[in-house]
């Protein structure tokens, strides 16, 4: 998965992913399931889900948070205790009443 498609998803990344949700979405939950956790990947992924202006879809926003929790909570995660900040903000900014 490195070798082949890191470099084509970090060289696409800001044109195809930074702008859609449900591409980040699936991205997301893939890499989750796969287990996955590339460092550079992961970051621009992270960085992405909390600068969001607003995240549209309910379930969108559940894997997120729940996806990012659970790398965060995982001592034998690349990820242990680095996402406390960007689940903060992503949390302020976009859990509401409605969700």
């Amino acid at each position: 998965m490195t070798e082949v498609h890191k470099p084509i998803l970090l060289a696409k990344w800001k044109s195809e992913a930074t702008y859609h949700q449900r591409l980040l979405y699936s991205l997301c939950r893939d890499f989750h399931t796969l287990e996955y956790y590339d460092e550079d990947i992961w970051n621009l992924l992270v960085k992405d889900i909390e600068t969001k202006l607003r995240i549209n879809n309910i379930e969108f926003f559940k894997t997120f948070y729940e996806v990012l929790t659970t790398i965060n909570q995982d001592p034998k995660n690349p990820f242990y205790k680095k996402l406390e900040a960007p689940l903060k903000r992503l949390t302020e900014k976009h859990y509401t009443k409605d969700r």
